[in-house]
């Protein structure tokens, strides 16, 4: 038995929606097994045909105080992250109309009748999927009754729930309404795509869009690298016969292998006699070659952003960073007041980061100044980003 306790994100809004959606449901099932509930009305709520009270009410009913507690905690985890980043004007909206998704999938996929909130929160269970893809679910594991805790990406644990309710449905006869699970959660991946499609989450998590473009940015990226005119490097292709005294010069450097001007020969022509050097855990360097200047390679940082969400006066941005790790980050502008940041120590290639931007007086401009500042060898440096949030995109001021 596998039991979720926390989703590790970041909180966006207080996700009181969902609470208050807990607590009627609470509420609704002490009502149901005391008798305060009339059966007249509860015979209403049951899930039987197209009946709008039914494809309604049966969130609100459940079969045991098992049934409850287990769909009720894994609302808390889930709904609670979905809630933090959709709102709680739109949240209930949500949770409503794919609990009615997941009913007409049972109706027309299914036999019988069915009460339960699980279909529609197998649907804020897809939309995690999409939103917090790779965030760790903290989970207990029961092996022969031995709790075992582990925190594994919600996308695996979520692929092995779906699995499970793939099996409930060829199986059948377990009286669970794995359809009304597989329509919530079908619905509720494809909410998540088109909120994501029309940028209205505000999420300081990655995105499986997010992820997915970074695995293309990797299996497209070069595999070697070279110098430019101004002794800056850059992602190049360049063919196996290219390789060079600085190619591996380069490579070292990013191995982190420490370059000992002392022990460099004056000249090294033979890439061969550089890989020796790699193995002695030092490396000729470029001072005293006729291939050039000394090796001096800056720090690149390169943001890219993700998206951009306003939300009243607030405005927020989420960006990778594509080029050379910094460190002590800091993000500021000369337009806003006030500026919350992650991360701030470092900031290393394809990692994502976030700002939060509010005006003490009025809403924030649009599209902002971003100066980005960080460590550089030791001294402090900067550069200025334009936003441009109708193309979503953030380019260098000075290009």
């Amino acid at each position: 038995m596998i039991i979720p306790t926390r989703l590790d994100f970041k909180y966006v809004f207080a996700p009181v929606a969902n609470a208050i959606i807990i607590g009627i449901t609470i509420t609704f099932f002490i009502f149901e097994i005391t008798g305060a509930l009339p059966y007249s009305v509860f015979n209403e709520m049951v899930l039987r045909d197209m009946n709008p009270m039914g494809l309604i009410g049966n969130l609100l009913l459940h079969a045991s105080w098992l049934h409850l507690i287990g769909n009720m905690l894994v609302l808390w985890v889930f709904g609670n992250a979905v809630n933090s980043v959709v709102g709680n004007k739109w949240y209930p909206v949500i949770y409503v109309g794919l609990g009615i998704a997941a009913s007409m999938a049972h109706l027309a996929l299914s036999d019988g009748s069915a009460v339960g909130a699980s279909g529609a929160i197998n649907g804020i269970v897809g939309m995690s999927l999409v939103l917090f893809p790779g965030v760790p679910l903290k989970i207990l594991l029961f092996v022969w009754l031995a709790p075992i805790r582990l925190s594994p990406r919600s996308f695996w644990t979520i692929l092995m729930w779906l699995v499970f309710d793939f099996i409930g449905v060829a199986a059948g006869g377990d009286h669970i309404a794995h359809w009304a699970h597989l329509g919530g959660f079908f619905a509720g991946v494809g909410l998540g795509f088109l909120l994501l499609r029309f940028q209205k989450v505000a999420s300081y998590d990655s995105s499986i869009v997010d992820l997915w473009n970074r695995r293309k940015r990797k299996l497209n990226s070069p595999v070697k690298y070279e110098f430019d005119k101004r002794n800056d490097y850059r992602e190049n292709r360049i063919s196996d016969k290219d390789d060079t005294q600085l190619d591996y010069l380069v490579k070292a450097y990013e191995k982190g292998i420490p370059l000992d001007p002392q022990s460099q020969p004056d000249r090294v022509d033979n890439p061969e006699s550089v890989k020796s050097y790699e193995n002695k855990g030092t490396i000729p360097t470029r001072e005293n070659s006729s291939a050039g200047p000394a090796l001096n390679v800056p720090v690149v940082p390169k943001l890219r952003l993700l998206r951009a969400h306003r939300n009243q006066k607030d405005l927020s941005i989420y960006f990778v960073n594509e080029g050379d790790e910094i460190k002590n980050v800091g993000i500021s502008s000369p337009q806003i007041t006030s500026i919350e940041y992650y991360p701030k120590e470092m900031l290393k290639k394809k990692d994502t980061g976030w700002a939060a931007m509010r005006c003490d007086a009025g809403d924030v401009p649009h599209n902002p100044s971003i100066i980005l500042t960080y460590s550089d060898n030791g001294t402090s440096s900067s550069k200025e980003y334009s936003l441009d949030e109708e193309n979503n995109k953030m380019t260098e001021a000075n290009k």
